[in-house]
């Protein structure tokens, strides 16, 4: 059985002009109170998984130390794979981790509002949402910059690649 949604309270003043006298309803405690577990758990498991990707991208790049020693070196040797992956696992968890600090901040803002300061806890917690959805947003843009200048140099391999004398079959 699901448990009932809490009435949503009528606020305690209509909203000012400024944004200073803007008054902290308690609609407003009641979102934050109940986004606060989700936020905890989801920078926790954020945590794991970075976690795992630096463990795992250490593991890789050990296993390509140990890896030189059994299999010929080349440009396409499996030592060199295992380096770049290691490499990049580390730099996931990297990015997988600034969302998580993030985010523990943006809960623990909403925990200090809830026990003593109201509205000092709200603001800290606000700007930690502020900076979790602006690296975020940034984060996208970068990659679909990346993406746009990947296909760009496919295509201009292929190009290349055909005007040489074809692809080889």
């Amino acid at each position: 059985m699901s448990q009932p949604e809490p009435p949503i309270l009528p606020p305690s003043a209509p909203p000012a002009a400024e944004p200073p006298g803007v008054p902290i309803t308690p609609n407003m405690i009641l979102y934050l109170k109940q986004t606060r577990p989700w936020v905890l758990f989801l920078s926790i498991l954020g945590f794991v998984f970075a976690g795992l990707c630096f463990l795992g991208g250490a593991f890789m790049l050990l296993g390509s130390r140990f890896m030189q020693f059994a299999q010929p070196q080349g440009p396409f040797s499996g030592t060199l794979f295992m380096t770049i992956m290691g490499a990049v696992y580390l730099l996931m968890g990297v990015f997988y981790l600034i969302p998580c600090i993030l985010l523990i901040r943006y809960s623990g803002g909403i925990g200090r509002m809830l026990r003593t300061d109201l509205a000092g806890g709200m603001e800290a917690a606000l700007k930690h949402q502020k900076s979790f959805w602006k690296y975020l947003g940034i984060l996208t843009l970068s990659f679909i910059i990346l993406y746009i200048v990947g296909i760009f140099i496919f295509i201009l391999f292929v190009v290349m690649r055909t005007f040489r004398g074809g692809i080889a079959a």
